[in-house]
């Protein structure tokens, strides 16, 4: 029992280093894979900071900050995809949280949408899913045990969100038995 105990809180302690390590780990990425990597993430604009103080805040969310995208990278990525290429670009979605993110295909959706899948290069355990339309961009991140979120907050662009997936409602309650 005490050997179970044990090893469950190294395994807690390395998950806990890793995470901290992997913001370094991407900036770090960034410098030495390729210094050309477009990132996605624009500086923040002026105009959105009091449009996104209007998104209403709920307890899943650790933290968020608006941003604008660099719609252009979408259409770099496109060309790659189309040409058999897995291109990549950064997601500074916090200071602290720069991620390299690799796309390898596309799928389409209505009449002009398209969704970019791929993952953190080097990490197993991620997912990228970024969907895209006029224009409109909607992204879900899964790195390790971080979650993030970029939505559209309307005519104020767009909005980055870091998300507690344990604060959200059980998918179903357990039936209570009755006697």
């Amino acid at each position: 029992m005490q050997i179970f105990l044990i090893r469950k809180q190294l395994r807690r302690f390395i998950a806990a280093i890793v995470l901290c390590a992997l913001p370094l780990c991407a900036r770090g990425a960034v410098a030495t894979i390729d210094g050309n990597i477009p990132d996605f993430v624009l500086a923040a604009p002026a105009k959105s900071a009091a449009a996104a103080n209007t998104v209403e805040a709920s307890r899943e969310i650790i933290r968020s900050r608006p941003l604008t995208l660099d719609l252009s990278a979408l259409q770099k990525m496109r060309a790659a995809i189309a040409a058999n290429q897995s291109p990549t670009i950064r997601i500074s979605a916090f200071d602290d949280a720069a991620l390299l993110v690799q796309f390898t295909r596309t799928e389409r959706f209505g009449s002009n949408g398209i969704a970019y899948i791929g993952t953190v290069p080097g990490v197993t355990a991620s997912s990228v899913v970024m969907a895209e339309e006029n224009g409109v961009v909607s992204a879900n991140i899964n790195v390790l045990n971080q979650k993030y979120q970029i939505r559209n907050i309307g005519a104020a662009g767009h909005i980055v969100q870091q998300i507690d997936p344990t604060a959200f409602p059980p998918d179903h309650v357990a039936p209570i038995a009755t006697a």
